[in-house]
């Protein structure tokens, strides 16, 4: 309830008609037929100042010939005329123009998805209210993605190059909308593993200079040279989304493997000594992990909503980002049923994964 009443008033702010226009937002557009009976519409042309149909007027059927209308098409008493939009869109037509109906030959051209990816630096800074989505091209914005995250769809979210956006439309709008922001995501479906590879092996070296401080060694290793790496060519991308594309089925298949390999790791290593280790620590052992595991999540909830004030969505999101857990942001984006959490995860996030691979060597030598 709190993330959607943030986004609601925050639209408003931003210069949203009303709460009711930004949800909306959400609605994915259908594409319905309508028979033209009212007498307002007869004669007019879609080009004209004074009349406009609502949503996107994809085909129109008179006398048994099926055609796509331009600005110069006036409408004539008995024309099915198919148009494309959300649930709002669709009862302003049939106030406007007249009875739905189903026809198939004006149906057979359905909707289409597309996801963009922003490449091109002209939009780079731009808002979403900039873009204007539905007004410049007719489609609906129906997802925004940056790094693979779900982003709020707010009026002010700044746009960079790298971020992928969901839209629904005609075929021919969706094709003018990728042309102008960058690629369709369909086209860059192959892995660069020139890059992939050349990061991995640029990370280890990274890892291998040290210092000494009071006879201990002190060096990145292999998780934070690889950690560098990735912060290095994560910045080149920002300029070149081309650069180091690796689809998410790739990225969520790696993620696993790689999560599973670590676990085993762990469990080969502490299992030899796991025994002697709880006869001889027992009660404390499993203390001290709970404290560890617990205190810093409620200490940081506490202090981010009732000392800081903030949203407790947001306060969830940087929890989640402090714990470098995905997983659990993907629960709290899905109880909230709202991407507003994202905020506050991607910061704590960036920062958690640094500190770790510092703090785990400290934590070891203390």
């Amino acid at each position: 309830k709190e993330a959607q009443a943030l986004e609601s008033e925050d639209w408003v702010k931003k210069g949203g008609r009303d709460p009711d226009e930004y949800l909306r937002m959400a609605e994915k557009p259908t594409i319905r037929a309508y028979r033209v009976e009212k007498d307002d519409a007869l004669g007019k042309t879609f080009g004209s100042m004074d009349y406009t149909l609502p949503g996107d007027v994809q085909r129109i059927k008179r006398h048994n010939e099926v055609f796509s209308p331009d600005e110069s098409t006036e409408l004539e008493k008995g024309d099915i005329v198919a148009i494309v939009g959300t649930e709002h869109v669709h009862r302003t037509a049939a106030d406007r123009i007249g009875t739905e109906v189903i026809d198939h030959e004006v149906l057979d051209r359905s909707v289409e998805t597309m996801s963009i990816m922003v490449s091109n630096k002209l939009y780079d800074g731009k808002t979403l209210k900039e873009l204007n989505v539905r007004g410049n091209y007719n489609c609906w914005l129906t997802m925004l993605t940056r790094s693979g995250m779900p982003m709020p769809r707010r009026q002010d979210f700044v746009l960079h190059r790298g971020d992928v956006l969901v839209v629904t439309g005609a075929r021919s709008a969706l094709g003018e909308l990728a042309d102008r922001l960058g690629y369709a995501q369909s086209s860059l479906n192959q892995t660069d593993l020139v890059t992939f590879a050349f990061g991995i092996a640029l990370g280890v070296l990274l890892g291998i200079p040290g210092f000494t401080i009071g006879g201990t060694r002190v060096a990145l290793g292999t998780a934070g040279g690889v950690l560098l790496a990735g912060l290095i060519f994560g910045m080149l991308r920002t300029k070149n989304p081309t650069i180091g594309r690796l689809p998410g089925s790739a990225r969520n298949l790696l993620m696993e493997l790689g999560l599973l390999f670590f676990m085993t790791d762990v469990a080969v290593s502490a299992g030899g000594t796991i025994v002697e280790t709880f006869m001889e620590l027992g009660f404390k052992l499993a203390a001290c992990g709970t404290v560890i595991t617990v205190v810093p999540v409620l200490l940081t909830f506490v202090i981010g909503r009732y000392v800081l004030k903030m949203n407790a969505a947001i306060v969830f999101g940087a929890v989640t980002g402090s714990m470098t857990s995905t997983a659990a942001l993907t629960q709290i984006t899905s109880q909230a049923k709202s991407t507003l959490p994202t905020i506050g995860y991607v910061g704590t996030y960036a920062f958690a994964n640094v500190l770790l691979a510092l703090a785990g060597s400290v934590i070891m030598r203390l």
